[in-house]
């Protein structure tokens, strides 16, 4: 690709423009065909010729292969030159600053989302082609031709170009057919890629294969970027947009691919694209405002005033308890072909943590330290961990009464207890089974991960939803203040073909939405896994697995919403807190650094003093957290050329400076500890936490 975007700047001066048709006034159709013809013996391309198979829209045997301008836009600060091979030159008059959209984006043969739980992210050259274009002007818009390798049509589509606030917009209003899947506009050049992965990642080393990453389980936000010298774009997929899409990427270009929906091309696609001088940070300051204006931006603030028991976490950690889980049976490790592990046969059930234990760990924690905690109870449901999704009820009995459930629930400050529950997995053993399941277009159930139930099969979202209207009933009688959603904003889009109950991507994430929104109607404080743009809204906490990558991890996730949910990291039982190794820095320096809460998981009652001696070798965590937590994150620099020291400033004006290093170094003065860190104060002082 990088070859292509050189060759296709370097012959922007050499074209000839003998075609011009702009968007205000376009030639009569006699003419364009008169100057199609003139133009068709310049040898400027090979001939084209369309493919056998019937198309809405077959390749005029006349169109000219000769390069022209198409079009030329200017509003708003920006300018834009829209040529017939679907180049286009846009240029931000405010900074001063080209951009080209280059002439060749990969196209699949066949289905990018081939009705698979998890999509396959990785693609091969052998299922792409690098498609060109051949375009003329048509109505309001434009028609492309998509070109295979050979020279041949695969189909077109029509697409407008305008210029809106500050932004340029594609839209798609009709594609044909005989196109599985679209890709373009093609990517814009750039020096990085700026992709809101996980935490969120900088791609400065040209990617090694090709890749498409969906929404929501890989790109966690409806955007992507670039950067080139100290200027960058930000390609915004508004509304619905992200479902019926995946981002196409390679080397260092990266680009939309839109997806039929139910097998067709039913309603509009977008993408917008807005200029900014800045890095990463302005990227991601830019969507920040956008998600604000688009309701998909809730401040912790608010919430906090709405749900006062959300303070136990604001002001102190997350606590992960494990109650019980099934045991593996035979076939679970004969499905695997793994084999079982040595000793005495599983039992059918295992407990780690009682209703009465787990009531004896909240007594406890304050001595361990935890001045105030949100803690989440797992596997509390019918037969353990998992075990009984979407029939929960009634809470295992095994791990005592009702009322001693009820009474951890209610538990009063300081602390804020969570039950755990999932609306994404059901197993073949419950009595609901198959009743909500996606179908493939195979009319077969979509299987899931395999999990402590067994083999999971996937919900449609909005049989999620009844399903937890219907268990909310029993549910509250236990009381509970808060509640953990797993998966639901974890996942990618869904469409389900089962007759009767058919559902598109774009119902899947705004039924998923409307799950989150009924729980926080129903007062509790209300957390999910990951974490993703359409449910922060709703969501108080997430719970991530966010790491570093040196160099590479930027938080873009915290610059945009930081001040609207509270994050937590999964990082396992064997959290290192103060002992990590002496070449190593002690995971938590990335919570610090990123300003998340830190989340202690407590594996079962007998080895909860190793967890109460994780907590007090962090107490500075809470401290830190607490000082900050409703804060936006304003700032994120690399101090040192091997990203070895890492500062990131809040809203409130404290900040914080990570060294990674194992010997000390030394910024503005100050000298940080190898592994360690040093907090400033709104005035720029050193704190003690």
């Amino acid at each position: 690709m990088g070859t292509l975007f050189h060759r296709a700047a370097s012959s922007y001066d050499g074209w000839g423009h003998s075609l011009k048709l702009r968007m205000g006034g376009s030639m009569q159709r006699r003419e364009l065909m008169q100057a199609m013809v003139a133009t068709a013996a310049t040898g400027l391309l090979p001939a084209v010729q369309s493919v056998a198979e019937a198309q809405r829209h077959p390749l005029p045997s006349i169109l000219s292969p000769a390069l022209h301008l198409l079009a030329e836009i200017s509003r708003d600060g920006v300018r834009v030159k829209l040529y017939s091979d679907g180049t286009a030159l846009v240029t931000d008059l405010r900074n001063g600053v080209d951009w080209r959209f280059g002439p060749v984006a990969f196209q699949e043969e066949g289905l990018v989302d081939d009705g698979a739980v998890w999509m396959r992210t990785e693609r091969s050259m052998c299922e792409q082609y690098p498609g060109r274009f051949l375009g003329i002007a048509e109505g309001d818009g434009f028609r492309f031709w998509v070109l295979d390798a050979e020279g041949h049509s695969r189909g077109s589509f029509h697409v407008t170009l305008q210029i809106e606030d500050n932004g340029l917009e594609w839209r798609f209003l009709e594609i044909d057919a005989s196109l599985p899947s679209l890709s373009f506009p093609t990517a814009l050049e750039c020096e990085s890629l700026v992709l809101p992965q996980h935490l969120g990642r900088w791609v400065r080393t040209p990617l090694r294969g090709r890749f498409c990453w969906p929404f929501f389980s890989v790109m966690n936000m409806r955007w992507f970027g670039g950067l080139r010298g100290e200027n960058g774009y930000v390609a915004i997929l508004p509304e619905e947009q992200c479902a019926d899409a995946v981002i196409s990427a390679t080397e260092l270009s990266a680009a939309p691919m839109w997806l039929q929906r139910m097998g067709e091309w039913r309603g509009d696609r977008r993408i917008r694209y807005e200029f900014v001088h800045g890095n990463y940070v302005a990227l991601a300051k830019t969507y920040r405002t956008w998600a604000q204006a688009h309701g998909l931006h809730r401040s912790l603030a608010e919430k906090l005033r709405d749900t006062p028991a959300l303070s136990a976490l604001t002001g102190g950690r997350l606590v992960s308890c494990q109650q019980a889980e099934p045991a593996e049976k035979p076939q679970f490790y004969e499905d695997r072909l793994i084999a079982p592990p040595p000793g005495d046969p599983a039992t059918p059930y295992r407990i780690y943590l009682t209703h009465r234990q787990a009531a004896q760990v909240l007594r406890e924690l304050p001595a361990a330290g935890v001045s105030r905690a949100l803690v989440v109870v797992r596997g509390w449901i019918r037969g353990g961990y998992d075990w009984s999704h979407p029939d929960i009820w009634p809470p295992d009995d095994r791990l005592g009464s009702l009322e001693e459930l009820r009474a951890v629930c209610t538990n009063s400050e300081p602390f804020t207890v969570a039950l755990h529950d999932n609306y994404q997995d059901s197993y073949q053993h419950n009595p609901s089974w198959p009743h909500g399941v996606i179908r493939t277009k195979e009319q077969r159930p979509m299987r899931g991960g395999y999990w402590n139930g067994g083999q999971a099969y996937i919900l449609n979202a909005a049989a999620g939803l009844e399903y937890a209207r219907r268990n909310w009933q029993m549910e509250k009688q236990l009381a509970p203040r808060a509640m953990f959603i797993d998966t639901t904003s974890a996942v990618q889009n869904y469409q389900s073909f089962e007759p009767g109950r058919l559902q598109t991507r774009a119902e899947n994430v705004a039924n998923k939405a409307a799950l989150l929104k009924f729980y926080k109607e129903c007062g509790v404080v209300l957390g999910s896994e990951e974490g993703a743009d359409f449910a922060i809204p709703y969501i108080d906490w997430c719970e991530n697995r966010h790491d570093r990558v040196a160099g590479e991890s930027i938080p873009l996730w915290p610059l945009v919403y930081h001040d609207a949910v509270v994050s937590g990291r999964y990082t396992g039982s064997d959290w290192a807190g103060a002992v990590a190794k002496a070449d190593e820095y002690p995971p938590w320096l990335l919570d610090m650094l990123w300003g998340y809460a830190a989340l202690t998981e407590l594996g079962s009652f007998e080895q909860r003093s190793a967890a109460y001696e994780r907590m007090r070798a962090t107490r500075h965590m809470d401290a830190w957290f607490a000082s900050i937590c409703t804060d936006a994150m304003d700032e994120h620099t690399f101090l040192a050329r091997d990203a070895t020291l890492e500062r990131t400033k809040f809203s409130s004006g404290r900040s914080m400076i990570v060294n990674f290093a194992s010997q000390a170094q030394t910024h503005d003065g100050v000298s940080i500890p190898a592994h360690g860190y040093v907090a400033f104060d709104e005035r720029g002082r050193p704190l003690v936490l």
